[in-house]
């Protein structure tokens, strides 16, 4: 099969489902992942097909890449533990060896956080992450980081429907303008 057949075999195949991944075509097409990969990228791909053809496939790629990324992150979160020092920064990864959903864990802090937002009116990352870790013994409490991560996660779009989704968003918008106001109004202040 000479080259542009094979990149016409390879969209084709891409193409023709929505939920096709590079290596389920692969298996049907009997060329290796890496080619697959190299085909959907060549040049010689946009004299081929139409602008149309082109821009569903583009689509396509930029969803199933934005999937991938999404999976290896959730993947990451469930294998890995994350390591900070006393200041609190970031030094590594430990391996998670619990038997705890963490996934689900985190599904159910961005659902009480949601529900602590709006109940106790928190104004700030501080109050909220405060009056969250307020029940939770010593070794549970968390990090204003990690209730950022929560907030701003893209695990929302799963978890939530869109006005939930809009609330957090609006919430943490209005907490970033007034953080805003006060650092530059403290920042002004030492000015004088």
């Amino acid at each position: 099969m000479v080259r542009e057949e094979r990149i016409r075999t390879v969209v084709t195949a891409y193409l023709k489902d929505p939920s096709i991944t590079i290596k389920q075509v692969a298996e049907e097409t009997g060329i290796s992942m890496s080619s697959i990969q190299r085909y959907l990228n060549d040049p010689l791909i946009s004299d081929i097909f139409t602008p149309e053809i082109l821009s569903k496939l583009q689509s396509k790629m930029i969803k199933n890449q934005a999937d991938g990324r999404k999976k290896g992150g959730i993947n990451s979160f469930l294998n890995n533990v994350p390591l900070k020092d006393k200041s609190g920064k970031f030094i590594g990864n430990k391996k998670y060896d619990g038997d705890k959903d963490r996934l689900k864990e985190k599904y159910k802090t961005i659902l009480e956080l949601y529900k602590i937002i709006f109940s106790k009116n928190c104004s700030s990352l501080d109050e909220l992450t405060s009056c969250y870790n307020e029940s939770l013994s010593h070794q549970d409490k968390v990090t204003r980081d990690y209730v950022y991560d929560c907030l701003t996660s893209s695990y929302l779009n799963e978890v939530f429907d869109g006005q939930i989704r809009e609330d957090i968003q609006s919430w943490l918008n209005a907490n970033r303008e007034l953080g805003n106001v006060k650092g530059a109004n403290v920042t002004n202040s030492r000015r004088i």
